[in-house]
């Protein structure tokens, strides 16, 4: 049986559900100038131009200018890189919780450990004594 593309597999869950998320924004965008104007389109802004330099700089042309995305490309550009970016915090918060919570099931184990080895030979002591 061939092995399951986990990544694959949570690439296309992490888009399914950033989906409507993203069409919540843009509709959120449409009714508040506030969201679109302070936080979507900044965003969008922000990571268009890094992109672009990015690209820039590997490809040898350091100082190009990068213009900005208009109004309609930058709310859904914005809406995609917020909706996805809440959704991968989201996944990394929930890999450090289980790999603390199991960080602390193994140390609690070892503890636990330690302790009956502990008891073990402090009762082998006794006994040692007692003879």
């Amino acid at each position: 049986m061939p092995a399951l593309p986990l990544g694959k597999l949570a690439i296309l869950t992490v888009k399914q559900v950033a989906k409507p998320i993203s069409k919540g924004l843009k509709n959120g965008a449409k009714n508040s100038s506030i969201l679109k104007n302070y936080v979507i389109l900044p965003v969008a802004q922000g990571v268009h131009w890094v992109d672009v330099k990015v690209k820039t700089r590997l490809m040898g042309a350091a100082n190009a200018k990068v213009y900005k995305l208009n109004e309609k490309l930058a709310v859904e550009y914005g809406a995609e890189f917020i909706s996805e970016f809440f959704l991968y915090a989201f996944g990394s918060a929930i890999l450090l919780y289980e790999y603390n919570r199991s960080a602390n099931k193994e140390e609690r184990k070892e503890r636990q450990i330690k302790k009956n080895t502990e008891r073990i030979e402090d009762e082998l002591l006794k006994l040692r004594m007692i003879r």
